[in-house]
């Protein structure tokens, strides 16, 4: 049996349906993970989005934290002998 070009472009249409196949399973399977992590969390009394920011965590140089659309912005401020000094 000699494979000629058409024997070689329907293995390749093969491998490549069945690589498209796994590749759509895997996304709908994490899909449904996420979802599930999701519910999860929002079922845990007190989680809402984001882990709290906590100050005991915060660098010892001090910080001011800005929330905007949702998004954390830290900025870094240097004290200097106890007092804040803004640049």
């Amino acid at each position: 049996m000699i494979f000629d070009s058409r024997m070689f472009a329907a293995i390749n249409d093969m491998l490549l349906d069945m690589l498209a196949a796994v590749a759509r399973r895997d996304y709908e399977q994490r899909r449904e993970r996420q979802r599930q992590g999701i519910s999860k969390a929002q079922k845990r009394e007190g989680i809402r989005g984001d882990r709290p920011i906590r100050s005991d965590t915060m660098p010892s140089i001090g910080c001011s934290i800005a929330v905007v659309h949702g998004v954390r912005y830290r900025k870094l401020w240097p004290v200097v002998e106890g007092q804040l000094v803004v640049l």
